[in-house]
């Protein structure tokens, strides 16, 4: 069957969406440009803008600006292009990065929640449940999947009473961003066949594990 116009552009879009992805998880959420409100008024060069509020402009601080080695830029771009260009089943992943890209803009933590948990589902197998998550996430994490159960079956629970309409509760934002952590390391471990340390350790922290040294990464890109 004959591909239309159409369907070449939604096919390079979800491509284009695995690498814009990887770029944000491991070089930040502002490398692809700074976030600024509506507000923007005028950008000048040394960083600060003005907030154009009618009938006021207002000075806003300067931006911060963070330094990027061209090493970890060429490593995550190399590792995102080969695997949009080659990877034929590229289906799963681009919908979890549209999640992920989907839930950076949502305000609402329920849903959130929800958003990032679909996409984490996305990479699971056809019959993913939270004993398959933990059985993945033990592999990344050299952990028994008994140890991090508890944690996974804690997540799945809140899954269960968000899906239902029930408010996340006090901690509702640290458990969006727990559920945020899994997706960010699900799709770099898709992408790299492995995460780098640094999100090795959140993701640890968030799924309440205790500290351990981090082990060497082969890749040399250590932050």
């Amino acid at each position: 069957m004959e591909l239309k116009a159409q369907d070449f552009l939604a096919d390079g879009r979800n491509r284009a969406s695995i690498i814009t992805t990887m770029l944000e998880i491991e070089l930040g959420p502002g490398f692809l440009g700074a976030q600024v409100s509506e507000e923007l008024g005028e950008t000048f060069d040394d960083g600060h803008w003005n907030r154009w509020l009618v009938p006021a402009v207002y000075f806003a601080k300067p931006m911060t600006l963070n330094f990027v080695e061209e090493r970890r830029v060429l490593s995550t771009l190399s590792a995102a292009v080969d695997h949009a260009t080659s990877n034929p089943d590229h289906g799963q992943l681009a919908f979890a990065s549209t999640c992920y890209r989907f839930l950076r803009q949502e305000s609402s933590p329920a849903i959130k929640f929800l958003v990032a948990w679909t996409g984490i589902e996305a990479l699971l197998d056809a019959n993913a449940s939270a004993r398959s998550l933990s059985t993945l996430l033990s592999e990344i994490l050299h952990q028994s999947p008994d140890t991090l159960a508890p944690s996974l079956d804690r997540l799945e629970d809140l899954r269960s009473k968000v899906s239902r309409g029930e408010p996340l509760g006090f901690d509702g934002r640290l458990d969006v961003d727990r559920v945020r952590i899994v997706l960010e390391a699900l799709i770099q471990h898709k992408v790299r066949g492995g995460i780098l340390p640094p999100a090795e350790f959140d993701l640890g922290a968030a799924l309440w594990l205790p500290w351990q040294p981090p082990r060497a990464d082969p890749s040399g890109l250590d932050r």
